[in-house]
Protein backbone atom coordinates (compact mmCIF):
# COMPACT_ATOMS: atom_id res chain seq x y z
CA UNK A 1 0.00 0.00 0.00
CA UNK A 2 1.59 3.60 -1.13
CA UNK A 3 0.30 6.79 0.67
CA UNK A 4 0.57 10.39 0.17
CA UNK A 5 1.55 12.33 2.89
CA UNK A 6 2.37 16.00 2.44
CA UNK A 7 3.47 18.85 4.96
CA UNK A 8 4.56 22.35 4.65
CA UNK A 9 3.81 26.18 5.99
CA UNK A 10 1.69 27.98 3.52
CA UNK A 11 0.84 31.65 3.46
CA UNK A 12 -1.84 32.67 0.57
CA UNK A 13 -2.12 36.33 -0.40
CA UNK A 14 -3.29 38.09 -3.21
CA UNK A 15 -2.50 41.52 -3.98
CA UNK A 16 -1.74 40.67 -7.80
CA UNK A 17 -3.41 37.32 -7.77
CA UNK A 18 -2.41 35.10 -10.76
CA UNK A 19 -4.11 31.78 -12.01
CA UNK A 20 -0.51 30.09 -11.90
CA UNK A 21 0.87 31.16 -8.85
CA UNK A 22 1.36 28.42 -6.10
CA UNK A 23 4.13 25.99 -5.86
CA UNK A 24 4.48 22.99 -8.73
CA UNK A 25 5.36 20.13 -7.05
CA UNK A 26 5.36 18.07 -9.71
CA UNK A 27 3.70 14.63 -11.31
CA UNK A 28 3.13 11.18 -9.58
CA UNK A 29 3.19 8.70 -11.98
CA UNK A 30 0.44 7.07 -9.87
CA UNK A 31 -2.38 8.15 -7.38
CA UNK A 32 -1.74 5.95 -3.74
CA UNK A 33 -4.23 3.29 -3.97
CA UNK A 34 -5.22 3.55 0.30
CA UNK A 35 -5.47 7.63 0.95
CA UNK A 36 -3.53 10.74 1.21
CA UNK A 37 -3.03 13.22 3.64
CA UNK A 38 -2.09 16.93 3.32
CA UNK A 39 -0.97 19.00 6.15
CA UNK A 40 0.09 22.50 6.27
CA UNK A 41 0.16 25.84 8.62
CA UNK A 42 -1.54 28.20 6.54
CA UNK A 43 -2.68 31.92 6.68
CA UNK A 44 -5.16 33.46 3.99
CA UNK A 45 -4.87 37.56 3.69
CA UNK A 46 -8.19 37.48 1.51
CA UNK A 47 -10.74 34.86 1.31
CA UNK A 48 -12.64 37.40 -1.25
CA UNK A 49 -10.22 39.36 -3.60
CA UNK A 50 -11.43 43.41 -3.20
CA UNK A 51 -11.11 43.97 -6.92
CA UNK A 52 -13.08 41.32 -8.37
CA UNK A 53 -16.54 40.05 -7.90
CA UNK A 54 -17.96 38.01 -4.85
CA UNK A 55 -17.01 34.09 -6.44
CA UNK A 56 -15.04 34.84 -8.54
CA UNK A 57 -11.58 34.35 -6.26
CA UNK A 58 -11.22 31.12 -4.72
CA UNK A 59 -7.78 30.29 -3.11
CA UNK A 60 -6.73 26.76 -3.87
CA UNK A 61 -5.14 24.92 -1.07
CA UNK A 62 -3.65 22.36 -3.21
CA UNK A 63 -4.70 20.39 -6.60
CA UNK A 64 -3.61 16.85 -7.34
CA UNK A 65 -5.39 16.30 -11.02
CA UNK A 66 -4.22 14.94 -14.06
CA UNK A 67 -4.72 17.11 -17.61
CA UNK A 68 -8.00 16.17 -17.89
CA UNK A 69 -9.21 17.81 -14.47
CA UNK A 70 -9.76 14.72 -12.61
CA UNK A 71 -9.06 13.89 -9.37
CA UNK A 72 -9.14 16.08 -6.04
CA UNK A 73 -8.62 19.51 -5.19
CA UNK A 74 -9.44 21.73 -1.95
CA UNK A 75 -10.15 25.68 -2.08
CA UNK A 76 -11.91 27.96 -0.12
CA UNK A 77 -15.02 29.73 -1.20
CA UNK A 78 -17.64 32.21 0.73
CA UNK A 79 -20.96 30.98 1.55
CA UNK A 80 -24.28 33.05 1.55
CA UNK A 81 -23.42 33.78 5.12
CA UNK A 82 -19.82 35.53 4.16
CA UNK A 83 -18.45 32.64 5.97
CA UNK A 84 -15.04 31.54 4.97
CA UNK A 85 -14.83 27.47 4.20
CA UNK A 86 -12.97 24.77 2.84
CA UNK A 87 -14.72 22.84 -0.07
CA UNK A 88 -12.96 19.84 -1.46
CA UNK A 89 -14.46 18.00 -4.89
CA UNK A 90 -13.32 15.43 -6.62
CA UNK A 91 -13.71 14.05 -10.12
CA UNK A 92 -13.07 10.19 -9.90
CA UNK A 93 -13.01 9.60 -14.19
CA UNK A 94 -13.37 11.43 -17.07
CA UNK A 95 -17.10 9.62 -17.73
CA UNK A 96 -17.54 10.65 -14.09
CA UNK A 97 -18.98 13.45 -11.88
CA UNK A 98 -17.91 16.02 -10.34
CA UNK A 99 -18.08 15.19 -6.30
CA UNK A 100 -18.00 18.21 -3.50
CA UNK A 101 -17.84 18.10 -0.45
CA UNK A 102 -18.05 21.45 2.25
CA UNK A 103 -16.60 21.24 5.66
CA UNK A 104 -18.85 23.15 8.37
CA UNK A 105 -16.10 25.07 9.84
CA UNK A 106 -15.43 29.11 9.73
CA UNK A 107 -11.63 29.93 8.80
CA UNK A 108 -10.81 33.69 9.67
CA UNK A 109 -8.78 35.74 7.20
CA UNK A 110 -5.10 36.92 8.43
CA UNK A 111 -5.16 34.11 11.33
CA UNK A 112 -2.61 30.68 11.10
CA UNK A 113 -4.27 27.37 11.15
CA UNK A 114 -2.78 24.28 11.00
CA UNK A 115 -4.81 21.84 8.75
CA UNK A 116 -4.84 18.06 8.03
CA UNK A 117 -7.20 17.20 5.28
CA UNK A 118 -7.07 13.43 5.31
CA UNK A 119 -8.49 11.32 2.34
CA UNK A 120 -9.05 7.22 3.09
CA UNK A 121 -10.07 5.09 0.02
CA UNK A 122 -12.68 2.38 0.90
CA UNK A 123 -13.74 -0.70 -1.27
CA UNK A 124 -16.62 -1.72 0.47
CA UNK A 125 -17.66 1.34 2.33
CA UNK A 126 -17.95 5.03 1.55
CA UNK A 127 -14.38 6.70 1.34
CA UNK A 128 -14.02 8.80 4.01
CA UNK A 129 -12.64 12.63 3.83
CA UNK A 130 -11.67 14.38 7.72
CA UNK A 131 -10.69 17.85 8.45
CA UNK A 132 -8.38 18.45 11.19
CA UNK A 133 -7.22 22.19 12.51
CA UNK A 134 -5.44 22.79 15.27
CA UNK A 135 -4.73 18.68 15.84
CA UNK A 136 -8.93 18.33 16.40
CA UNK A 137 -10.78 16.61 13.68
CA UNK A 138 -13.68 19.16 13.05
CA UNK A 139 -15.48 17.73 10.41
CA UNK A 140 -15.89 13.94 8.71
CA UNK A 141 -18.08 12.94 5.64
CA UNK A 142 -18.02 10.73 2.72
CA UNK A 143 -16.54 11.31 -0.88
CA UNK A 144 -15.64 9.67 -3.50
CA UNK A 145 -12.05 8.35 -3.82
CA UNK A 146 -10.28 9.08 -7.21
CA UNK A 147 -8.48 6.38 -9.16
CA UNK A 148 -5.88 8.23 -11.62
CA UNK A 149 -2.46 7.96 -12.64
CA UNK A 150 0.27 10.24 -13.86
CA UNK A 151 -1.40 13.68 -11.23
CA UNK A 152 -0.26 17.26 -11.15
CA UNK A 153 0.24 18.51 -7.84
CA UNK A 154 0.29 21.91 -7.31
CA UNK A 155 -0.19 23.74 -3.89
CA UNK A 156 -1.98 27.50 -3.30
CA UNK A 157 -2.92 28.50 -6.57
CA UNK A 158 -6.06 30.61 -7.08
CA UNK A 159 -9.09 28.87 -8.62
CA UNK A 160 -10.92 31.31 -10.93
CA UNK A 161 -14.35 29.97 -11.95
CA UNK A 162 -14.99 29.84 -15.26
CA UNK A 163 -17.28 32.46 -17.04
CA UNK A 164 -19.09 31.64 -20.08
Amino acid sequence: MRALSLSLSLSLSCSSCHREQGINVGTLPSWPSSGFSFGCWLRVEYFQDPGQAPGKYEPRLFSFTTEDKCGVEAHFAINAQGKAQLIVRTRPSTSGSVHQQTFDYEFIAKQWYFIVVTHKYSMLLSSTLRLFVGGKKVCETSLKYPSISRVRRSIGTILQQETD
